[in-house]
């Protein structure tokens, strides 16, 4: 497979994995995504926008500041609906946590990028 057509396959499991996390953060749910877990819901945002920052940024797929400003408004924009979601709602440490996980994903990803 083509360097290009690769890179083309990994920006759309970046969007497609956007695309999940946007389906399910909008969907009314009652418990935490991490039943028995203290924080459990802080701790799926942090690694859910960590793992969609750091895959992409260590891939070479899509550039970092791309990263940085899609995320960015991805955590601002699913934080806003929730609030319209029954059983959700719209809380400061929840954008925290997305954005803790974006930053530390983008800095161990440039990190791992440059030992490439």
């Amino acid at each position: 497979m083509s360097s290009e057509r690769t890179a083309r396959w990994l920006r759309f499991a970046w969007i497609a994995g956007i695309a999940a996390f946007l389906a399910v953060s909008v969907m009314p749910l009652s418990r935490s995504p991490l039943p028995g877990v203290e924080m459990g819901d802080k701790i799926a945002h942090f690694g859910v926008f960590f793992v969609l920052a750091l895959f992409p940024v260590v891939t070479g797929a899509v550039r970092v500041r791309t990263v940085f400003l899609v995320l960015l408004v991805l955590a601002i924009t699913s934080e806003s609906l929730q609030a319209l979601v029954p059983f959700r709602s719209c809380e400061v440490a929840d954008l925290a946590a997305d954005v803790m996980g974006l930053l530390l994903g983008l800095v161990i990803g440039v990190v791992l990028a440059r030992k490439k």
